[in-house]
């Protein structure tokens, strides 16, 4: 799912690193656990549609719709990353496997 995505592209470094286990997209930024730490990230989003464009791609490909119908999502994606999202604020957490 990641590689072939464009829109995850400002999130590669994080998906890529094994020693990150959760990230976290709020409104304030991203925030990433890393050997037991919650860490805020210097990763930026070029706007909040670019935002809602990277969490609705990753809902998407767990099969799951967020929307304001479907405020919240859990899905498991195929390289088994959970994944929760919240429409309002819109926020997503992964849970690498």
């Amino acid at each position: 799912m990641y590689p072939d995505s464009p829109p995850v592209r400002p999130l590669e470094p994080l998906l890529a690193d094994a020693s990150v286990t959760a990230i976290h997209i709020r409104e304030d930024g991203i925030h990433y656990g890393q050997a037991g730490v919650l860490r805020t990230s210097e990763i930026r989003f070029e706007s909040d549609a670019q935002r809602r464009q990277i969490v609705n791609a990753i809902v998407r490909a767990g099969g799951a719709v967020l929307s304001a119908d479907h405020p919240v999502a859990d899905c498991i994606l195929t390289d088994g990353t959970r994944v929760h999202a919240q429409y309002q604020p819109l926020s997503i957490s992964l849970y690498k496997a």
